[in-house]
């Protein structure tokens, strides 16, 4: 028997830090953990922000506002 975590489509649970063994992990972005529920999230925040890699695990991680001008 193999015991693990299921996924539920819509799991709009708390936002938490993606990779936190990452050395700089306290840079990701907090997003949500459920697949639905992260691109909905992605979805609104590539409206307003870029993302950039983490210079420790290499994966775009960060969201960073785009200037407004």
């Amino acid at each position: 028997m193999t015991t693990g975590v299921i996924l539920i489509c819509g799991d709009g649970g708390p936002l938490t830090i993606p990779n936190p063994d990452c050395p700089n992990a306290a840079d990701h972005t907090p997003c949500p953990d459920g697949y639905t529920a992260w691109h909905a999230w992605a979805g609104r925040m590539a409206q307003k922000h870029g993302q950039r890699r983490c210079a420790g695990c290499d994966l775009y991680m960060i969201w960073i506002p785009w200037r407004m001008s």
